[in-house]
């Protein structure tokens, strides 16, 4: 015969507890406070404009100049500067184009600053430069200091 001492009482584990608790985080409302931005709020805020700051979850900063008309030149630490584009879409993403590789990215405000995001990586920007009328050449970008 069993052991008649659990009889009417639930017995639990440290494993029912803990995916308990996984379900209610993994489906619980976001309590974030950034906000996509529109397609039109992405183009008033990036054409124009040096920002910069740092990949999230890294130490690894990056530099990016965009004119008014979508020329860029970007940076990162320890990599050579890149001249290339950006279009932003109807559907509301940032496409960066340098040689031919491109990357597009949903853009999230948060508060005075924002974020590119893609399936990879969240570039936070820490850093905004306005107006900028035109990045002349590979070191448009600036310095990363």
């Amino acid at each position: 015969m069993g052991n008649r001492r659990n009889v009417g009482r639930k017995v639990s584990s440290p494993a029912r507890y803990g995916a308990a608790a996984f379900a209610m985080l993994a489906f619980s409302p976001c309590v974030c406070t950034a906000e996509l931005m529109t397609r039109e709020e992405i183009e008033d805020e990036l054409m124009g404009v040096k920002v910069s700051g740092v990949i999230e979850g890294t130490s690894v900063r990056w530099r990016e100049c965009i004119d008014r008309e979508g020329q860029t030149v970007y940076e990162v630490d320890g990599d050579q500067a890149r001249e290339g584009t950006v279009t932003i879409t109807e559907a509301g993403l940032a496409c960066f184009s340098y040689g031919g590789l491109a990357s597009c990215f949903t853009v999230e405000r948060d508060g005075p600053y924002y974020a590119f995001v893609d399936a990879m990586d969240r570039f936070l920007v820490k850093q905004v430069e306005r107006p900028i009328r035109e990045c002349t050449g590979p070191r448009g970008a600036g310095e990363i200091g």
